[in-house]
């Protein structure tokens, strides 16, 4: 809740105490703009990133949701329909150096280390620009 308070994720979400008694209670009637929220929370979150690989994490596509509902696989809070699913995506790593840029709000170092990933990804690290014909 640290970056939500510090207006890192601009968020609208409530800040709430949570007691021992609901701290291990899935969350319901949650709002999508704050599920997402969530995962771009889980993203920052040092613990959950490994040393060799960065992640990211976002909801489901609704193909994802219907795949898992065709395997019988449903988190269905006591038939209330409230659940969160969070995916779990690893990032390339020619990105992490542009994810971090953009984390920390370096917004000219990730402009240029955009630059720098479209020419690798085309091939023209050595020209240094892209051609258009």
């Amino acid at each position: 809740m640290d970056a939500q308070i510090s207006g890192q994720f601009h968020s609208n979400a409530e800040v709430i105490d949570i007691s021992d008694k609901i701290f291990n209670s899935p969350v319901i009637g949650i709002k999508w703009q704050d599920a997402r929220w969530f995962c771009a929370w889980l993203a920052t979150r040092k613990d959950l990133q490994s040393s060799e690989e960065v992640y990211d994490y976002r909801l489901p596509t609704a193909d994802e949701m219907l795949q898992s509902a065709r395997k019988g696989i449903t988190e269905d809070y006591e038939g209330t329909g409230d659940f969160l699913r969070v995916v779990r995506v690893t990032i390339p790593s020619y990105y992490q150096t542009l994810i971090n840029y953009l984390s920390s709000g370096r917004w000219k170092d990730a402009d240029e280390e955009t630059v720098q990933v479209i020419l690798q990804v085309a091939n023209r690290v050595k020209q240094g620009r892209l051609d258009f014909k």
